[in-house]
């Protein structure tokens, strides 16, 4: 199922922590505060690989927020554990794996850890933390370290507003500062694969909201369409700091 999510625009690789391939108008509207402008939803971005020995755990931690109203939840399949061959059992080319979404995590390293050395699974926060993506726990004191600095400054986040008026949903942020972006991130709402090699070889390997494609909405914040939605589809809007922080964000009202 296809969904899709609005985050900004970002964005070789050496490798280290948990896991490397080193070491193996008119019409409704819909706020993306509500019921209250002082809460907006936390983004959890997941890197990770199908190839990856440490990775599947690090999907369930990420399926257990799909469903929390805490947060909006993204799952980036990084390309470079496709050439990591694993002694015996060969080799597994992750089918949701892009080298823009490599790029986009090596880039978040630069911004939060000073460096473009990147690990699998690597859980994001914000734009502002990072965590290794297995470890729940951290995960969550992330997730409520974010959630107590958006309820510091709610008046000051972009406001994220759905029409639906004539018939044609559409989108537009109001509020929009300086250095502030908007992207649409178009994502499968689950992905499932039987791995057949490598380092996961013999497992299912099942992960939400993966990621397929990244398009800008208008800089200036204006009313733009979103495509018609098939039964099972969705999306969401987040809004980011050019330096990759994320101020705001909304999965579309179904």
């Amino acid at each position: 199922m296809l969904h899709l999510v609005v985050i900004a625009a970002m964005m070789g690789a050496a490798v280290e922590g948990d896991a490397s391939p080193s070491n193996a108008g008119d019409g409704a509207r819909a706020e993306a505060t509500e019921p209250a402008r002082a809460r907006a939803p936390v983004v959890v971005e997941m890197f990770l690989s199908q190839a990856c020995a440490n990775c599947p755990a690090a999907a369930k931690v990420t399926e257990d927020y799909v469903e929390d109203p805490r947060t909006v939840v993204l799952t980036w399949h990084v390309d470079y554990w496709d050439t990591v061959t694993h002694p015996t059992k060969g080799r597994w080319r992750d089918p949701y794996a892009k080298s823009a979404f490599s790029a986009r995590q090596r880039q978040y390293n630069v911004t939060i850890r000073g460096r473009g050395r990147v690990f699998t699974p690597q859980a994001v926060v914000d734009g502002r933390s990072s965590i290794i993506g297995s470890r729940q726990a951290k995960v969550e004191a992330a997730l409520a370290e974010a959630a107590a600095l958006h309820n510091a400054e709610p008046e000051t986040s972009p406001r994220i507003i759905f029409e639906s008026g004539d018939g044609q949903p559409n989108v537009h942020v109001e509020g929009l500062n300086e250095g502030e972006t908007a992207l649409l991130v178009q994502f499968y709402d689950r992905a499932r694969s039987s791995i057949h090699a490598g380092y996961n070889a013999g497992k299912v390997f099942e992960s939400a909201h993966v990621v397929h494609t990244i398009a800008p909405l208008p800089g200036d914040g204006a009313r733009a369409p979103l495509p018609a939605l098939a039964t099972g589809d969705g999306c969401a809007v987040i809004v980011q700091q050019a330096a990759g922080a994320v101020r705001t964000g909304s999965y579309c009202p179904r």
